[in-house]
């Protein structure tokens, strides 16, 4: 019932917006695999606008946003998605990755997203998420949200994947894939813990950061390697990242091109 009604909304965002949605599907906990019972949906989507819509002067929107009771639509233009996608942004790859697909899109389009990742770029992304999260909710704080927790880890564990991943792919979008393949017995525990109970518990839900044996200390620990492994990288990836787009820019703009025009 709940994906049908996604689907008739996804008609009217594009009745609404004069566009054409090309990808959409689900993200966030429900995608990563530790959703509550009140967790809402998180429906990502790329969308392109009539051909004549890029023509004129005036300035288009390139993000369409509304939330409707649990289900939370926000989707990108094709142009901003691959702009961002350039940029080391690694989100429209984890929607295209997603498990469950309500729109899905030419293979083509897939293949162009997934040519752009980049390992340096996926580190950043991961790292700046799991900081951002751990600064924002649970610094400094003795009662831990467990969603919060897990966003923070989530996004160490994918920049553990990164450095550890000799084939450069991008983390998977399971959760427990992930953390099973970069945690130690102990680490492993403790979310196995968490994630057993979530299902359980609403979005609300909070732990004495002193009952997760120590977790702070590997997150401090873990966010100041990051850190130092970043910094350290950001002169060659900025010699090479300009570089790299340049070369790129070419082929991007005629495959653009050609999903707007309705070739693709």
């Amino acid at each position: 019932m709940q994906k049908n009604t996604i689907q008739d909304k996804l008609c009217e965002l594009e009745q609404a917006n004069h566009a054409k949605i090309l990808y959409a599907a689900e993200s966030g906990s429900r995608a990563w695999g530790f959703a509550s019972p009140d967790s809402d949906y998180d429906i990502r989507f790329i969308f392109a606008r009539p051909a004549t819509a890029y023509l004129g002067i005036t300035p288009l929107d390139d993000t369409i946003n509304i939330m409707d009771r649990d289900l939370d639509f926000s989707g990108w233009d094709i142009r901003k998605t691959f702009a961002l996608l350039q940029n080391g942004n690694v989100a429209a790859l984890e929607w295209l990755a997603s498990p469950t697909v309500y729109r899905d899109c030419e293979p083509s389009l897939k293949n162009s997203a997934n040519a752009l990742y980049r390992p340096e770029g996926a580190l950043g992304h991961y790292y700046g998420l799991a900081r951002k999260t751990y600064e924002k909710y649970l610094r400094n704080q003795e009662w831990w949200n467990v969603k919060k927790t897990l966003y923070v880890l989530r996004g160490l564990f994918c920049c553990m994947w990164v450095e550890a991943d000799a084939a450069c792919r991008c983390p998977p979008l399971d959760f427990m894939t992930v953390a099973r393949s970069v945690c130690d017995e102990d680490r492993m525990a403790i979310v196995i813990l968490l994630l057993e109970a979530k299902p359980r518990e609403d979005e609300s839900w909070v732990v004495n950061k002193k009952d997760l044996r120590h977790l702070e200390s590997f997150i401090r620990d873990r966010l100041e390697h990051h850190r130092e492994k970043i910094r350290m990288q950001t002169i060659t990836y900025s010699e090479t990242r300009q570089k790299r787009i340049d070369q790129q820019q070419p082929t991007l703009d005629r495959f653009i091109a050609a999903v707007i025009l309705g070739e693709v």
